[in-house]
């Protein structure tokens, strides 16, 4: 395999995460061909660390938060590789986890997405194996919270695989980008991963999780300050609320055959119940907006 592999990281004020991921992406049994660091302005020295201690990472500084479709975007534009390797920075990969990756995407011409088995970052359940879209519409991980690793423990097709760590082909990225880019900038952040894997999948891409490749996620090491028990969605800030809501909706209008909109219809509209009583309750003044802007989308 003498294809070359780039690997973009997002970064936001991560410098702890990326004192994990790095030395891990180092220490890797297939080395990638460049590592390109893209930072949403961070304010807790991660840039100043990068260059420190990692200096053939190519660093690109965003002058304001750009979120996470155009930060990736920029990456990826940046990357030479005919594989591209897309990481959160809240990571830590196993040292064998780009040589198993890429072996059947490398294999298979069809296959234009892989992910790995995703566990958290203490390694005791399960938190990714691929993404299918649940009956509310809205991507679910695989497994997520299982200990019982041993029912995905073989590589199949999956719909989608995430954004944590995700192989693409390039061939597959140039196939299916839009005028602004790979991932649909419009969307900013939370659905744009969906967006892309749905958008492939029409054009006849597969994508592929290969349980060999293993990695630990501490989920919303970026997104969330403060986590507690219950859903994700109660703890983000209410303009992430906003965007989890309208980049439902916007990824459906986008990607959805009618039909399959109307199957999943009352569990679609049970899950907007639940996501506009906790945004309303939240954060009220914000939902107002919010309910303007999905009329306005509509």
């Amino acid at each position: 395999m003498d294809k070359k592999v780039s690997v973009v990281i997002l970064n936001y004020n991560g410098k702890n995460f990326l004192k994990e991921l790095l030395p891990s992406l180092y220490a890797q049994t297939r080395l990638p061909d460049e590592v390109i660091l893209v930072d949403n302005a961070s304010s807790d020295g991660s840039v100043e660390w990068v260059r420190k201690e990692f200096p053939a990472v190519k660093v690109k500084v965003n002058p304001t938060n750009l979120f996470f479709s155009r930060g990736m975007n920029i990456g990826i534009r940046e990357s030479r590789g005919e594989f591209v390797l897309c990481l959160n920075n809240d990571l830590k990969l196993s040292e064998k986890f780009l040589e198993k990756i890429i072996r059947p995407v490398d294999d298979s011409p069809e296959i234009g997405m892989a992910c790995g088995r995703i566990y958290d970052w203490d390694g005791k359940r399960l938190d990714s194996c691929g993404q299918a879209i649940s009956l509310w519409g809205a991507p679910k991980d695989r497994g997520r919270g299982s200990r019982k690793s041993s029912r995905f423990s073989k590589a199949e097709e999956v719909f989608s695989p995430g954004g944590i760590a995700v192989l693409y082909r390039r061939e597959m990225l140039e196939d299916v980008k839009e005028e602004e880019g790979y991932f649909d900038e419009a969307l900013r952040i939370f659905y744009e991963d969906l967006d892309l894997a749905w958008r492939a999948r029409k054009k006849g891409w597969r994508c592929v999780f290969v349980p060999s490749a293993v990695a630990f996620h501490y989920r919303g090491g970026t997104t969330i300050r403060k986590k507690g028990k219950g859903p994700m969605f109660m703890y983000l800030s209410p303009y992430l609320k906003e965007q989890v809501i309208l980049n439902r909706y916007r990824t459906w209008k986008k990607n959805a055959l009618l039909r399959e909109f109307f199957v999943r219809l009352p569990f679609f509209l049970a899950y907007d119940i639940f996501l506009w009583a906790v945004h309303f309750l939240s954060s009220p003044s914000q939902a107002k907006k919010t309910f303007w802007r999905a009329l306005r989308d509509a």
